[in-house]
């Protein structure tokens, strides 16, 4: 955190830790999967790695018979995951901060 507190504004730095207490209240108490870094570059987008990620983890969720869970950033992909059998949880977001969707998919 005292990265955070060197480079940002105090106004930003509060926005910052209050999306941070929002992320820990709505993530799920249960042992789950957490899709922190499910990304592709914008000039891959389209192309299938996306799909590749997913297809490649939720097996493995399945199998263990734990929920997968992430914090979608972009609401364009919001039905790209729900395809997946995501919920939307609920929203994060506090000041200026952008607004993302915290999102379950309960194993199969």
């Amino acid at each position: 955190m005292k990265l955070f507190e060197s480079v940002l504004s105090k106004e930003t730095l509060e926005d910052a830790y209050k999306v941070f207490e929002i992320m820990d209240e709505i993530h799920p108490n249960e042992p789950c999967w957490h899709l922190a870094f499910v990304a592709t570059d914008p000039s891959r987008r389209g192309k299938g790695y996306g799909s590749a990620l997913i297809d490649f983890i939720l097996p493995r969720c399945d199998a263990e018979q734990k929920p997968a869970y992430l914090e979608n950033t972009n609401p364009a992909n919001t039905s790209f995951y729900q395809r997946y059998g995501f919920e939307v949880l609920g929203e994060i977001q506090a000041g200026n901060a952008p607004p993302m969707n915290a999102m379950l998919r309960d194993p199969r």
